[in-house]
């Protein structure tokens, strides 16, 4: 049986493509934006794990209900995805800390079913 606890999992979102999701503590998720192919998520998981130090950044805010989350930017901008909200500050930058210190050296579990 594979652990997902430090894992990043490929899933599918139907005719949308897939995503990656990595598990934060307190029960929490980091999810992806869509890929159209398995192919282009296991390229955004690279790219997120070679730019967590330096190329991606990381975009705090607070939610209308005075949540917070994180997001991570790509080099050029673009969003890779999002965590879930946080109730407080301090968790989320535990959830951060976590994210860098074990994503890089995550597996990566593929979608069991790869056809849409």
């Amino acid at each position: 049986m594979i652990s997902r606890s430090k894992s990043i999992v490929i899933e599918p979102a139907g005719e949308d493509g897939y995503y990656f999701t990595f598990a934060l503590p307190g029960c929490k998720m980091f999810v992806s934006k869509f890929y159209d192919t398995v192919e282009n998520t296991f390229f955004a998981v690279e790219e997120m794990r070679s730019g967590l130090s330096d190329k991606l950044s990381i975009i705090r805010r607070t939610t209308p209900t005075n949540d917070v989350n994180f997001i991570f930017c790509a080099v050029d901008g673009n969003p890779v995805g999002q965590s879930d909200a946080f109730e407080l500050v301090t968790y989320m930058e535990i959830a951060i800390e976590h994210l860098c210190k074990y994503l890089p050296f995550a597996s990566v579990i593929p979608p069991s079913n790869t056809a849409n």
